[in-house]
Protein backbone atom coordinates (compact mmCIF):
# COMPACT_ATOMS: atom_id res chain seq x y z
CA UNK A 1 0.00 0.00 0.00
CA UNK A 2 2.62 2.20 0.81
CA UNK A 3 4.03 2.21 -2.59
CA UNK A 4 0.87 2.89 -4.53
CA UNK A 5 0.04 6.10 -2.01
CA UNK A 6 3.44 7.45 -3.25
CA UNK A 7 2.61 6.26 -6.68
CA UNK A 8 -0.25 8.43 -6.59
CA UNK A 9 1.60 11.22 -4.78
CA UNK A 10 -0.58 11.38 -1.67
CA UNK A 11 0.10 11.35 1.84
CA UNK A 12 -1.28 8.78 4.16
CA UNK A 13 -3.62 11.53 5.66
CA UNK A 14 -5.39 11.90 1.95
CA UNK A 15 -5.61 8.28 1.65
CA UNK A 16 -7.15 7.90 4.89
CA UNK A 17 -9.48 10.81 3.86
CA UNK A 18 -10.43 9.06 0.75
CA UNK A 19 -10.97 5.94 2.50
CA UNK A 20 -13.23 7.78 5.13
CA UNK A 21 -10.88 6.30 7.77
CA UNK A 22 -9.06 7.94 10.69
CA UNK A 23 -5.55 9.02 9.99
CA UNK A 24 -4.58 6.49 13.26
CA UNK A 25 -6.31 3.77 11.91
CA UNK A 26 -4.40 3.89 8.86
CA UNK A 27 -1.04 4.41 10.57
CA UNK A 28 -1.97 1.21 12.41
CA UNK A 29 -2.94 -0.57 9.10
CA UNK A 30 0.65 0.47 7.37
CA UNK A 31 2.72 0.36 10.35
CA UNK A 32 1.55 -1.27 12.84
CA UNK A 33 0.75 -4.80 11.12
CA UNK A 34 -3.08 -4.46 11.56
CA UNK A 35 -5.48 -5.92 9.05
CA UNK A 36 -8.75 -4.69 8.18
CA UNK A 37 -11.79 -6.01 7.88
CA UNK A 38 -13.48 -6.78 4.33
CA UNK A 39 -15.36 -3.70 4.30
CA UNK A 40 -12.22 -1.51 5.19
CA UNK A 41 -10.11 -3.35 2.39
CA UNK A 42 -12.41 -2.78 -0.33
CA UNK A 43 -12.75 1.13 0.90
CA UNK A 44 -8.56 0.73 0.80
CA UNK A 45 -8.71 -0.68 -2.80
CA UNK A 46 -11.12 2.12 -4.04
CA UNK A 47 -8.99 4.90 -3.34
CA UNK A 48 -5.78 3.10 -4.36
CA UNK A 49 -7.54 2.37 -7.58
CA UNK A 50 -6.48 -1.33 -7.45
CA UNK A 51 -8.19 -4.79 -6.80
CA UNK A 52 -8.56 -6.36 -3.16
CA UNK A 53 -6.73 -8.81 -4.24
CA UNK A 54 -3.72 -6.87 -5.43
CA UNK A 55 -3.68 -5.90 -1.87
CA UNK A 56 -3.92 -9.25 -0.60
CA UNK A 57 -0.73 -10.16 -2.60
CA UNK A 58 -2.77 -12.36 -4.63
CA UNK A 59 -2.56 -10.53 -7.85
CA UNK A 60 0.32 -8.76 -8.89
CA UNK A 61 -1.88 -6.48 -11.73
CA UNK A 62 -2.00 -3.35 -9.44
CA UNK A 63 -3.65 -0.65 -10.35
CA UNK A 64 -6.50 -0.67 -12.45
CA UNK A 65 -5.39 0.51 -16.28
CA UNK A 66 -8.58 1.12 -18.21
CA UNK A 67 -6.87 3.93 -20.65
CA UNK A 68 -5.41 1.35 -22.90
CA UNK A 69 -8.91 -1.03 -23.33
CA UNK A 70 -10.58 2.45 -23.97
CA UNK A 71 -8.04 3.81 -26.87
CA UNK A 72 -8.50 0.51 -28.60
CA UNK A 73 -12.32 0.48 -28.30
CA UNK A 74 -12.43 3.96 -29.80
CA UNK A 75 -9.97 3.43 -32.49
CA UNK A 76 -11.61 0.45 -33.59
CA UNK A 77 -14.88 2.50 -33.75
CA UNK A 78 -13.11 4.64 -36.03
CA UNK A 79 -12.09 7.28 -33.87
CA UNK A 80 -8.43 9.29 -34.45
CA UNK A 81 -5.61 7.79 -32.54
CA UNK A 82 -5.13 12.07 -30.66
CA UNK A 83 -8.47 12.21 -30.26
CA UNK A 84 -8.76 8.77 -28.76
CA UNK A 85 -6.07 9.37 -26.41
CA UNK A 86 -7.47 12.15 -24.97
CA UNK A 87 -11.05 10.05 -23.98
CA UNK A 88 -8.74 7.30 -22.60
CA UNK A 89 -6.83 9.51 -20.34
CA UNK A 90 -9.66 11.26 -19.63
CA UNK A 91 -12.00 7.96 -18.48
CA UNK A 92 -8.79 6.86 -16.08
CA UNK A 93 -8.60 10.16 -14.40
CA UNK A 94 -12.55 9.81 -13.84
CA UNK A 95 -12.18 6.70 -12.24
CA UNK A 96 -9.37 8.04 -10.26
CA UNK A 97 -10.98 10.77 -9.00
CA UNK A 98 -14.71 8.22 -8.74
CA UNK A 99 -12.39 6.24 -6.39
CA UNK A 100 -11.50 9.02 -4.22
CA UNK A 101 -15.41 10.38 -3.96
CA UNK A 102 -16.81 9.32 -0.68
CA UNK A 103 -18.87 5.72 -1.47
CA UNK A 104 -22.10 7.59 0.16
CA UNK A 105 -24.53 9.05 -2.22
CA UNK A 106 -26.09 8.40 -5.20
CA UNK A 107 -23.92 6.31 -7.64
CA UNK A 108 -24.86 8.25 -11.24
CA UNK A 109 -23.88 11.60 -9.40
CA UNK A 110 -20.74 10.47 -8.04
CA UNK A 111 -20.33 9.10 -11.50
CA UNK A 112 -21.74 11.96 -13.36
CA UNK A 113 -19.21 14.26 -10.89
CA UNK A 114 -15.98 12.55 -11.26
CA UNK A 115 -16.77 12.42 -15.60
CA UNK A 116 -16.56 16.32 -15.44
CA UNK A 117 -14.53 16.53 -13.17
CA UNK A 118 -12.02 14.84 -15.75
CA UNK A 119 -13.23 16.17 -18.28
CA UNK A 120 -12.54 19.75 -17.11
CA UNK A 121 -8.97 18.89 -15.60
CA UNK A 122 -8.19 17.16 -19.68
CA UNK A 123 -5.18 19.03 -21.44
CA UNK A 124 -6.05 22.05 -23.19
CA UNK A 125 -6.52 20.65 -27.47
CA UNK A 126 -3.58 21.72 -29.56
CA UNK A 127 -4.25 24.73 -31.88
CA UNK A 128 -5.00 23.40 -35.36
CA UNK A 129 -2.23 24.81 -37.55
Amino acid sequence: MRERIAALNISQAEFARRCGLSPQRVNNYLNRGNLPDLTTLVLMAKALSVTTDWLLGLNEAGAVEISPVVLRLLELEGVPHERASVIAEVVQEALRILSALPAEGDPGLRSRMAAQAAWNARPAPKPKQ
